[in-house]
């Protein structure tokens, strides 16, 4: 399905003296995808609406980074860290508008479940079971899936409206 492996684009976080990059992402795994539950359509004759509800899952799936973090008093440059997810399941509601042709990704939500993994080159700090590399993964991990879910849902949204105009202009 050409799922497997999917390279992320490396960034790198600056402020003040400190550097924080990631570099050589992949996801594996990702070509495990499965249908989770029933698709539900439903029809809304007095809107003239139609909602598509679906949710699907992938099942171990991993991740390999290469991470570089320079201050004053560090200078890793070596670091790696490998992440494992039991269960990726993300949650989708289309709506279709008859009347105005509109299509709308109403809700998405990408949620996962435990995360396990395991840190080198980091220095003692953040070994595998630290404290720090820890309390990282907790605390961050909810932001960064509500932000995520927020952006992805806009940026189809801002796509369809896109493929929408472009369609409309072909035929019009």
């Amino acid at each position: 399905m050409g799922l497997d492996d999917i390279h992320t684009p490396d960034f790198e976080f600056k402020f003040n003296n400190y550097t924080f990059a990631v570099g050589n992402g992949s996801i594996k795994g990702l070509a495990n995808v499965q249908r989770t539950g029933d698709v539900l359509v439903t029809a809304e004759p007095i809107t003239g609406a139609v909602r598509i509800r679906s949710a699907f899952s992938v099942i171990n799936a991993s991740s390999d980074y290469d991470i570089d973090i320079v201050t004053r008093d560090v200078n890793y440059t070596e670091g790696h860290i490998h992440a494992d997810f039991d269960n990726v399941t993300v949650y989708q509601v289309f709506r279709y508008d008859v009347l105005t042709q509109t299509l709308t990704l109403e809700e998405f939500e990408l949620s996962v479940g435990n995360v396990n993994y395991n840190v080198t080159g980091l220095g003692d700090r953040a070994q595998n079971g630290s404290a720090l590399i820890t309390r990282i993964i907790k605390e961050t991990k909810t932001p960064a899936l509500l932000i995520f879910n927020f952006v992805f849902r806009a940026a189809v949204n801002a796509a369809l409206q896109v493929i929408r105009a472009a369609l409309l202009a072909a035929v019009g």
